[in-house]
């Protein structure tokens, strides 16, 4: 994903108690990029990088690790890592990946997107009014998209 439920949450302003409508927000927004720019920026592999990441765990004894401090549900941890203790039963270490790290544009364009997104679904869309002589009009908001797309025409892929 480009950015997590609690990073669209932050942005909008909108803590439901379910991320599940926001996973799907922000995956349709998504879509919408990869449609604009003309191809999948999860995918793209000129922007790979090597992330550390780093993982907690619980132990009694320093022998066996725990994933919460209740030491409830044993940890799997990687052959070979170094585990360093924090603090009395606090133990942390550390695994490299490889991931699609893309430019920050398109997380906040994400967020843009999902925003108005989760907006358009929560919202009424439409207005009526009235007039003095009584005629009744409506008038819908159809959201736009293009304004906040056009951040990322830089890197679009445009069809010759």
């Amino acid at each position: 994903m480009l950015v997590t439920p609690s990073q669209l949450s932050r942005f909008s302003g909108v803590y439901p108690e379910e991320e599940d409508l926001q996973v799907i927000y922000i995956n349709s927004a998504t879509q919408r990029i990869n449609d604009y720019v003309g191809f999948d920026v999860l995918q793209n592999e000129d922007w790979e990088q090597e992330v550390q990441t780093e993982h907690i765990v619980y132990s009694e004894d320093g022998e066996h690790f725990f994933l919460d401090p209740e030491f409830t549900e044993p940890a799997d941890i990687p052959e070979g890592a170094d585990v360093t203790q924090v603090l009395d039963t606090k133990y942390h270490y550390f695994t490299t990946s490889v991931e699609v790290v893309p430019p920050d544009v398109f997380k906040l364009v994400c967020l843009e997107v999902a925003t108005l997104i989760q907006n358009e679904e929560k919202s009424n869309i439409g207005v009526n009014t009235q007039s003095d002589l009584g005629v009744n009009r409506t008038f819908l908001n159809v959201v736009d998209y293009t304004k906040y797309l056009e951040k990322l025409n830089a890197y679009r892929i445009t069809k010759v």
